[in-house]
C-alpha cells in the first residue's frame, strides 16, 4: 500500500489545508518525474493506518514545507517542519526544503533554509524551477547539465528549455492560481528574508524608539562614571548612541580600572536598552510581577548574586539591567547571552512566543544563534515541566449561577495531587448571581498567585451548560475584572462543569480526544448541518450510532432548538465543542478557514482574544475577525485526567 507504514518515500510534503491544491500539484509534478512522495492529500485513505507526524516525516528522506502565509500559523505544519530542521539543523542533509508559493515571510529558524520560489510563475516556469531546485537539494549544487550561455552584450541570455515530461500518465491536477488572497495575513513582526547566514545581524530600524537611560541603570552608570566625570563629557540623555560612543572613547584612552569598568558598564547598557525597546513592542501588556518571576528564574542556583531591591522594582529597564550589570556570564565578558536567557523566561511566563519571528530577529542580533536556539529548547521544556493550571469549578445543581466555587492548583500533566481553595462560609449567605461568581473567582486567583507562590498562566473555569449557552451579551468568564479581564492576562479555557463534578462523558470524551489529536484529517472540526440540531434527542441517537466522526464537533447555525440542551448532547461525546456566536450566514466560510488553518492548543485563547478584538472595533464595520463569533469548551488530556481522579476520589469517599 502506498503510504504505508515502513515504507520509505523521497519527499513528505508538508502544507496548510487552505493550500491542498498546491500540495497536489507538487506532489504530481514529482511522481511523475519519478520520485515518490507521501501527501496526506493522497495517501490517507480509508483503511490505511494513521501515522503519527513523527512517523511521516521520518519516513521520507526530505521534507517539502510549502510556504504560504496560511502555513505559517498552522500547528501540524510548525510541528512537521521543526522535526526535519531538529534532524538536520546544520542543513547539510538538506533535510527541509520549503516551496514558497505565496509571499510571506517565515519566521524563526525558517528563514535561515533557502527555498525553491514558486511566487509570481506561470505553471511552466513553478514546473522547471521546481525539479531544478529538487535537483540542486538532492546533488548539493546547482550547477546546470548544459553550458551557460553567454549573455551576450546586453546581457540577455536564452530561456531554458521547458519541462517536457516523459509519459502519458493522468492529467495533472490544475496549476494552482494565487488562490487564498482573501484569507492572507502580514508576516508575523520581525519576519526575517532568507540570507543563508546566521551571522549577527544589526538591530532592525523598527527598534529605534526613544528609548534612554533612567531609573537603576542611569544610577549605575553614573556610579562608575564618578571617578572620571571630569574627563567625559556628559550627554543631555543616554541613549544608544551616547553609550556606543562612550564606550569608544574608554577603548581609545590608556587602559586602566576605571576606563575597562566604564566601557563594559556601556556596552553592557547598550544590549539592555535594546532589549527593553524589543520587550516593549513584543510583549505591550508586559508587568513587574511576570519581570521579577523571570528574573528570579534567571537568578536562580546563582551562588553570590545579588538580589534587586523591591523598591527599585519599578519600571522594565530596572529589571533588564539589573540582569545585565549583575547576573556573572561565564560564556563572555558581555550580557546578551544572560538577557537572552532571560527573555525566554519572560515570554514562558507572559504566554509569548518564543519561537516567534520577533523573538528570533532580536535573539540573532545579539548572539550566536545556534547557542541561542539550545538553551531555548532546554528553558522552554524545563518551563513546560513546571506549570501548574488553576481549575476553577463553577458548579450548580441547577445548572446556572453556582452556589459553590471551588479551585485546585493541578500539576500541567493533572497527574500531582491538587492543592485545594478552602471555601469560605460566604457561599452559604450570599445567593449566587455574576457579582458574587466574579469576585470568588478573583478570590481564587490570588490564593494561587500569592498564598501559594505559584507559576500559574493556565485558568481552566468548569461552567456549567446554561451559562454556557448564556446568549452573546450574556456573562462571559474570560471577562472577569482582575485590573485588565481575566482573559488578557491569562490562558483562560473554557471547560464543562458536568465533567468534572458529574463525570459526564468522561470515557467516550478520552476516546475522541486521542482521535483528534492522532488524526490528519482535513478539516479538524465536523460542522453539523443545521437540520441535524431541530431534535437534541435524534443527534443523540445518531452520535451513539457513530454516524458522525471522531473529530471535534461545531455549529454554526443558531439551532431551532434549546441551545443549552444541544451543548448537553455534543459535550456528553466531544471534549472539543464550538457554536456561534450569532455569526452571520456570510462570515461560515470564514470562520471554517480561519478554525483550520489556526488548530491546535492556542486556538482557546486566540478565540478570547479575537472577542476582545471585536469589541473594540466600529459596529457595523468588517474589522470583527471571524474567530470573534466563536465560542467554544475546549479539553485536553490533563483536564480529563484531572477530572477522572476527582471522581476517583469521590467514590472512595
Amino acid at each position: 500500500m502506498h503510504g504505508g507504514v515502513g515504507e520509505r518515500h523521497d519527499y513528505f510534503v508538508s502544507y496548510a489545508p487552505a493550500d491542498h491544491e498546491w500540495a497536489a500539484w507538487i506532489a504530481w509534478q514529482l511522481e511523475h518525474a519519478g520520485y515518490s512522495v507521501l501527501v496526506a492529500a493522497w495517501d490517507v485513505v480509508p483503511g490505511s493506518i494513521r501515522m503519527g507526524t513523527l512517523d511521516r516525516v521520518r519516513a521520507c528522506d526530505q521534507v517539502l514545507a510549502v510556504l504560504s502565509p496560511d502555513y505559517l500559523t498552522s500547528v501540524y505544519g510548525t510541528a512537521e517542519w521543526r522535526l526535519a530542521w531538529t534532524d538536520d539543523p546544520d542543513g547539510d542533509k538538506r533535510r527541509l526544503v520549503p516551496v514558497r508559493v505565496q509571499s510571506c515571510e517565515p519566521p524563526s529558524v525558517l528563514s535561515f533554509v533557502t527555498p525553491i520560489d514558486l511566487v509570481g510563475l506561470d505553471e511552466s516556469g513553478a514546473r522547471d524551477r521546481l525539479l531544478a531546485g529538487i535537483t540542486a537539494s538532492r546533488t548539493g549544487r546547482g550547477k546546470p547539465t548544459g553550458e551557460v550561455p553567454f549573455p551576450g552584450p546586453e546581457g540577455k541570455g536564452r530561456k531554458s528549455a521547458p519541462y517536457r515530461g516523459n509519459g502519458t500518465e493522468a492529467a495533472a491536477p490544475p496549476f494552482p492560481r494565487q488562490q487564498n488572497t482573501g484569507s492572507q495575513r502580514p508576516a508575523p513582526a520581525g519576519g526575517r528574508a532568507s540570507t543563508g547566514s546566521l551571522e549577527r545581524a544589526p538591530a532592525p530600524a523598527s527598534w529605534a524608539l526613544p528609548a534612554t537611560l533612567d531609573g537603576w541603570a542611569l544610577t549605575e552608570l553614573e556610579a562608575a562614571l564618578s571617578p572620571l566625570h571630569a574627563t567625559v563629557r556628559t550627554p543631555v540623555v543616554w541613549d544608544d548612541e551616547a553609550l556606543s560612543a562612550l564606550k569608544a572613547d574608554m577603548d581609545s584612552r590608556l587602559p586602566s580600572l576605571e576606563t575597562s569598568y566604564v566601557a563594559w558598564v556601556a556596552e553592557n547598557l547598550t544590549f539592555a536598552l535594546r532589549t527593553t525597546t524589543f520587550l516593549r513592542q513584543w510583549i505591550p501588556g508586559l508587568t513587574t510581577t511576570a519581570l521579577r518571576r523571570a528574573l528570579n528564574a534567571t537568578l536562580t542556583g546563582v551562588a553570590g548574586t545579588e538580589r534587586m531591591p523591591v523598591a527599585q522594582t519599578t519600571r522594565a529597564l530596572d529589571y533588564v539591567a539589573w540582569v545585565a550589570l549583575r547576573y556573572p556570564d561565564a560564556a563572555g565578558p558581555t550580557c546578551q547571552r544572560t538577557l537572552v536567557d532571560f527573555v525566554i523566561r519572560l515570554a514562558c511566563e507572559t504566554g509569548s512566543d518564543p519561537w516567534s519571528g520577533a523573538f528570533t530577529e532580536w535573539a540573532v542580533s545579539m548572539e550566536d544563534w545556534n547557542e541561542v536556539n539550545e538553551r531555548r529548547l532546554s528553558l522552554v521544556e524545563k518551563w513546560e515541566k513546571g506549570r501548574w493550571r488553576l481549575v476553577v469549578s463553577l458548579y450548580s445543581h441547577e445548572g446556572s449561577w453556582p452556589e459553590q466555587i471551588e479551585g485546585w492548583l493541578v500539576d500541567d500533566s493533572g497527574n500531582e495531587k491538587p492543592r485545594s481553595y478552602p471555601i469560605s462560609q460566604e457561599h452559604l449567605v450570599e445567593p449566587p448571581g455574576e457579582e458574587r461568581t466574579s469576585r470568588e473567582v478573583v478570590k481564587v486567583l490570588e490564593w494561587a498567585r500569592w498564598d501559594q507562590d505559584r507559576h500559574v498562566q493556565q485558568v481552566d473555569l468548569a461552567v456549567p451548560t446554561k451559562l454556557l449557552a448564556d446568549g452573546p451579551n450574556g456573562w462571559r468568564p474570560e471577562e472577569i475584572d482582575v485590573g485588565p479581564m481575566l482573559g488578557t492576562m491569562y490562558r483562560v479555557t473554557i471547560r464543562w462543569s458536568d465533567r468534572l463534578r458529574r463525570g459526564r462523558g468522561l470515557l467516550s470524551a478520552d476516546r475522541r480526544l486521542e482521535s483528534i489529536s492522532s488524526s490528519v484529517a482535513v478539516p479538524p472540526v465536523h460542522w453539523i448541518d443545521p437540520a441535524d440540531t431541530a431534535d437534541p434527542h435524534e443527534l443523540r441517537r445518531q452520535l451513539k450510532k457513530g454516524r458522525y466522526p471522531e473529530q471535534a464537533l461545531g455549529v454554526l447555525a443558531t439551532p431551532s432548538t434549546d441551545l443549552a440542551a444541544l451543548l448537553e448532547v455534543l459535550l456528553d461525546f466531544s471534549p472539543i465543542v464550538l457554536w456561534s456566536d450569532s455569526a452571520p450566514t456570510t462570515v461560515w466560510p470564514d470562520i471554517k478557514h480561519a478554525v483550520g488553518t489556526r488548530w491546535g492548543e492556542q486556538l482557546p485563547h486566540d478565540l478570547i482574544r479575537a472577542y476582545l478584538q471585536r469589541r473594540q472595533s466600529t459596529p457595523g464595520t468588517t474589522e470583527a475577525p471571524p474567530l470573534s463569533f466563536l465560542r467554544a469548551v475546549w479539553e485536553d488530556k490533563g483536564w480529563l485526567k484531572f477530572c477522572q481522579s476527582q471522581i476517583r476520589r469521590g467514590a472512595e469517599k
